[in-house]
């Protein structure tokens, strides 16, 4: 399982190819990289399974958030290439997590008008564990599904992307 990100904001009238690389570096290619690493491993196992995280800005980019959003839809299409490369022997599958976690740069007000949005969002609000619980067991289902299940990505968003 692999999960790397750096959340920084990246507003195109300031950003850097510089800031850009070092996004890239840290969201897409870090987590290739490390299977790039296990491959030993996974290829000499009987069972083999790659989980790793990618981010709903990889499907539809966030304002003021290029580098992550273009990093994210780089790490969504790497679990493509990668399960079509690695398969039969590893099963390569990602998530994509929505409002998870309130962002340290998003002030309470703005966190709960998100989640009101969010058609789960109320649950998330009454218990904020629940999102949490809801991408681990995402991340076990992928980790025990047969491995026929291979090069999704898994939104674990509460409906946001149903209604986006």
């Amino acid at each position: 399982v692999g999960c790397a990100a750096s959340w920084e904001p990246t507003p195109l009238a300031s950003l850097t190819a510089a800031q850009l690389d070092g996004v890239l570096q840290t969201n897409a290619r870090a987590p290739v990289d490390l299977v790039l690493q296990a491959l030993p491993w996974l290829r000499r196992s009987q069972d083999a399974r790659v989980v790793l995280f990618g981010d709903l800005a990889g499907r539809l980019p966030f304002s003021d958030y290029l580098a992550h959003s273009m990093a994210k839809a780089a790490l969504h299409a790497a679990v493509a290439g990668l399960a079509a490369e690695l398969g039969p022997v590893v099963a390569v599958n990602g998530i994509a997590p929505g409002a998870v976690m309130q962002p340290a740069d998003m002030d309470a007000a703005a966190w709960t008008a998100l989640q009101r949005r969010v058609p789960q969002g109320q649950l998330a609000l009454a218990d904020v564990d629940l999102p949490v619980d809801a991408v681990a067991a995402t991340v076990h289902f992928l980790l025990t599904a047969p491995r026929y299940l291979s090069g999704q990505i898994v939104a674990v968003d509460g409906g946001r992307t149903a209604r986006w």
